[in-house]
């Protein structure tokens, strides 16, 4: 094993890699949650498309625990798990609420979620916790 690997400089690079490829991927679930929104009223197969997207919003949450995780490892700081834990609960119940809402079949609160809450709680990601997990590992 080299070097790179048995000091961690592998792993900063992952994390730093994936602060960049963060924003554009959440970028993609937002178009995606906004297309959605706008056909809701419009077709019936929306529903063929809410399961990806969730399914997207799950693999999001997933890939910032990792990388949240070997951020602290890097900087050995764990002051940012309450900002985190904060944004990361508040979108979790947004997907219980896209859930609800669609077992419900009620559209227009589906709608909303996909094109307010949803949107929201990403636009915070993007602006608050990348940044702040970035600073975090450029102190390190």
């Amino acid at each position: 094993m080299s070097n790179e690997l048995n000091s961690g400089y592998a792993s900063e690079a992952m994390v730093k890699e994936a602060f960049d490829l963060l924003p554009k991927y959440i970028n993609h679930i937002q178009n995606s949650s906004k297309d959605l929104a706008s056909r809701i009223f419009n077709e019936q197969a929306y529903s063929e498309d809410l399961g990806p997207l969730i399914d997207k919003v799950s693999s999001l949450i997933r890939l910032f625990s990792i990388v949240h995780s070997e951020a602290k490892l890097i900087c050995q700081d764990s002051s940012s798990n309450e900002s985190v834990k904060g944004i990361k609960i508040h979108l979790l119940s947004i997907l219980k609420a896209i859930k609800s809402a669609y077992l419900d079949q009620d559209r227009i609160l589906l709608a909303d979620l996909l094109e307010y809450e949803l949107q929201d709680n990403l636009t915070q990601w993007k602006i608050s916790v990348i940044p702040m997990l970035k600073r975090m590992t450029r102190h390190s």
